[in-house]
């Protein structure tokens, strides 16, 4: 396995494990958000909102960024494999 495609593996593992995270902070949110609503405490809820809101852009920030660099990456497996092909033809 080439280096490239190892980081390309570490980064699709990444972004699956960032989605998990993400997927379980969303149910957290809603129960919480639920639980506060039940609660009638509305100025807690909205001070909740604003940090947690932030932490899900932070969330999906990431998620972005590793997806980008999944595509950064994919792209250089495949010049690298151009390369290769068009050194292997040469040769011949």
């Amino acid at each position: 396995m080439s280096r490239d495609d190892y980081s390309y593996e570490v980064i699709k593992k990444r972004k699956a494990e960032l989605e998990d995270a993400y997927s379980v902070f969303e149910r957290s949110y809603k129960t919480a958000t639920k639980q506060m609503k039940e609660e009638d405490k509305f100025n807690q809820i909205k001070d909740q909102d604003k940090e947690l809101s932030q932490s899900q852009r932070g969330i999906k920030e990431e998620i972005l960024q590793l997806i980008e660099e999944q595509k950064q990456y994919k792209e250089n497996i495949e010049m690298l494999e151009r390369r290769e092909n068009a050194d292997l033809k040469r040769d011949y």
